[in-house]
């Protein structure tokens, strides 16, 4: 079956309907409010996003600071965690 073509003639005879001038201002000034709140809440979103990621570097530095002994000052006279943990298993001696 045939579909009749739609040139740009037959287009703009398509009557639109549209709001009354009063109702379209009122529409435009919601859209601006609720694009406005969007780039908030973007902004809000971003800066969200940078603490954490600030603070989940800083975490893992601590840990990784942590397991290399790095958090206090070490003191050379302590004995190795080897010998501490054979000293405490029951048992041994």
């Amino acid at each position: 079956m045939a579909q009749p073509k739609m040139n740009q003639a037959q287009t703009n005879s398509i009557p639109v309907a549209l709001p009354p001038l009063a109702e379209q201002h009122r529409i435009v000034a919601k859209v601006e409010e609720l694009l406005a709140w969007c780039d908030e809440l973007e902004a809000r979103l971003t800066a969200a996003q940078t603490t954490a990621a600030a603070l989940l570097d800083s975490t893992l530095r601590q840990i990784l600071a942590a397991f290399a002994g790095q958090l206090v000052p070490q003191d050379p006279a302590d004995e190795p965690a080897d010998e501490l943990l054979a000293r405490l298993k029951p048992g041994k001696k």
